[in-house]
């Protein structure tokens, strides 16, 4: 999969994803603790990325993806009703880190957006490698709000 596919529809970069980190890495601790929130089997802590065939507890959800489609759009950051009810009605999470990071995708093209949203996952105490929903470092154990700003 090229990297650029792994921004979403909704443009959340899913390379600081929690369960496509714990998938991809094979982290079981990590997958042990998305399941036990999700209240789902270990085995199905799963993602190959938003715009795979493979989706964390599957697209059913998500009306970012069918509503790009139906617009011939790559995604949020190329519509001009952005935001709009789809994006109100994602989790407050998703929600944040949406309105943080689509301005983003707007100013630069996805690569250089892939490489900001890397840099800006990383603790900015130690430099250690952190995902969307994070509120502390897992390394250092600073108290952290990337998801804010």
């Amino acid at each position: 999969m090229d990297k650029t596919e792994l921004v979403a529809p909704c443009g959340v970069y899913c390379g600081i994803c929690p369960v496509y980190i714990a998938d991809k890495e094979q982290n079981a601790d990590l997958k042990k603790k998305i399941a036990a929130t999700f209240n789902v089997k270990l085995q199905d802590v799963t993602c190959g990325g938003c715009r795979s065939g493979r989706v964390f507890l599957g697209d059913e959800d998500c009306t970012v993806k069918p509503c790009a489609a139906v617009r011939g759009i790559e995604g949020c950051f190329r519509c001009n009703e952005f935001p709009c009810s789809h994006i109100k009605e994602r989790p407050e999470i998703v929600r944040r880190v949406i309105l943080r990071s689509v301005p983003v995708l707007r100013e630069y093209e996805v690569e250089r957006f892939i490489e900001r949203e890397a840099e800006h996952y990383r603790c900015p105490h130690c430099g250690a490698r952190l995902f969307m929903g994070a509120r502390k470092c897992p390394s250092c154990g600073r108290v952290i709000d990337l998801d804010a700003g």
